[in-house]
């Protein structure tokens, strides 16, 4: 009536994987495509991540704590890891299932951020001269000055 099943051994993935496919033909005949509600799998970590790691057997990555991903490197297990700012640039901040970025001051469209310094090196696309509320001004040299027209 129907195909044996093969007597599966620890991590042998691909003879599970093969076991389903036969019970799938048996039952529901060869071009079946049926859904499993779940699947109970021993040896794994309690809400892990997993990879197919070598051989593509299953492995856990490991519980994720707040904020934590997973980070690949080629031809390397993947890590779970945390993003990280930096000074007075970009704040991280980990929640439970989240991760928020932010600025050490607002910088949208209708912020109004201070700077203790500005340095421009080169200005290659305003026309000249520039006058902007008599605030900025471009000279014939390329000079930006800032405050009063020169």
């Amino acid at each position: 009536m129907g195909a044996a099943l093969k007597t599966i051994h620890r991590d042998d993935w691909v003879g599970v994987r093969q076991n389903f496919q036969r019970i799938k033909s048996v039952l529901y005949g060869p071009d079946s495509t049926p859904t499993f509600g779940s699947i109970s799998l021993t040896g794994l970590t309690e809400n892990s991540l997993i990879y197919a790691g070598s051989g593509s057997t299953l492995t856990s990555l490991g519980a994720a704590t707040n904020g934590q991903i997973p980070i690949g490197s080629t031809g390397a297990t993947p890590v779970l890891a945390a993003i990280t700012g930096t000074v007075n640039q970009i704040t991280v901040t980990s929640g439970a299932g989240s991760i928020t970025l932010s600025g050490p001051q607002d910088i949208h469209t209708g912020a109004d951020p201070t700077f203790t310094g500005l340095n421009i090196t080169a200005v290659d696309s305003l026309p000249e001269p520039v006058v902007v509320g008599k605030l900025i001004h471009l000279t014939t040299n390329n000079r930006l000055y800032f405050g009063r027209k020169l």
